[in-house]
């Protein structure tokens, strides 16, 4: 499957994984992500026991539930949120101006603007959102683990890194994991595990993924049985990392930042020019004042950045 192929969703998860991207093979391998020798020292849980509650209560504290993170805002105030800002500042004060004098034309085209603007930029970030709601949808919500001795189920939100879980077929991978090469009694299972990671990276056929091998969050196990041991969770993992990447959407960058000290700087040359048109209109010409307004705003409507 080529990238113009893959969903938008998928080719977010790409960019965000392409440091650890899996590589195609026979048997799917990837490129771990570089382990300190203490973090190392976590995961090296005995397969038969897993952690006790003790424990896996310090790793959570430590490390965090395995969720991403959400943060909602207000829509109503989100979409007033694009009302603000000196060239909508701006914009509202031409239009009230328009407003008191008459000039219903411009009026409307400036209350277009304003509503089209912040459309535009509400539905643009929504897209984002929605991305990123895709990504929560996929998480598994409960998985088995060896707790205390015994293989029990846990929600996925509470695994730790460290935690042995139990992954067959029909199973989402409820976080990121080496697998162990070990089944539920502890022999050494026969075949690899097959596994779905197409929301993840697009490919369309199951991949092959035996011991030491990744599974990542979100992916679902197609066929087999297999041990693994839980290496990142939350944030962490390849598919926080996308979701990371998406949340950062959201964020104003370095073109945004660019754009906006223009924009500023437009703005500023705008009301100056106007304050001059409208001295100079009422003493050197000697209009009215309506009349000066009437010019001012006409001007200032046409020397907006929007």
């Amino acid at each position: 499957m080529t990238l113009k192929e893959k969903s938008p969703l998928s080719i977010f998860v790409f960019m965000a994984g392409a440091n650890n991207k899996p590589v195609s093979n026979t048997e799917h391998k990837e490129v771990a992500d570089e382990i300190d020798a203490e973090y190392e020292k976590l995961l090296q849980t005995d397969p038969s026991k897993g952690l006790s509650d003790e424990e896996a209560a310090a790793r959570l504290e430590k490390f965090g539930p395995n969720e991403l993170p959400e943060v909602r805002v207000n829509p109503y105030l989100k979409f007033l949120g694009y009302f603000l800002g000196p060239i909508s500042y701006l914009l509202e004060i031409a239009t009230i101006l328009s407003a008191i004098l008459g000039n219903w034309i411009d009026f409307g085209i400036l209350v277009f603007v304003l509503i089209a603007n912040a459309v535009i930029g509400f539905h643009e970030e929504a897209k984002a959102e929605s991305a990123l709601d895709a990504l929560k949808n996929t998480l598994a919500l409960k998985t088995r683990a060896w707790r205390n001795g015994k293989l029990v189920e846990v929600e996925a939100a509470l695994l730790v890194p460290g935690d042995i879980i139990i992954l067959r077929l029909g199973d989402i991978v409820p976080a990121d994991a080496r697998l162990l090469g070990i089944d539920a009694t502890g022999e050494v299972t026969e075949g690899n595990l097959q596994i779905d990671q197409a929301a993840l990276t697009g490919e369309s056929l199951p991949v092959s993924k035996g011991k030491d091998a990744i599974a990542y969050s979100s992916s679902i196990v197609k066929q087999g049985q297999m041990m693994g041991v839980v290496t990142k969770t939350g944030i962490h993992t390849y598919i926080g990392r996308a979701a990371n990447l998406i949340s950062m959407t959201n964020d104003e960058g370095h073109f945004q930042k660019v754009i906006k000290t223009i924009g500023d700087f437009l703005v500023i040359i705008t009301v100056v020019m106007a304050l001059i048109i409208f001295i100079d209109s009422m003493t050197t010409k000697g209009n009215s004042f309506l009349d000066s307004l009437k010019q001012t705003v006409i001007i200032t409507i046409a020397a907006i950045p929007v």
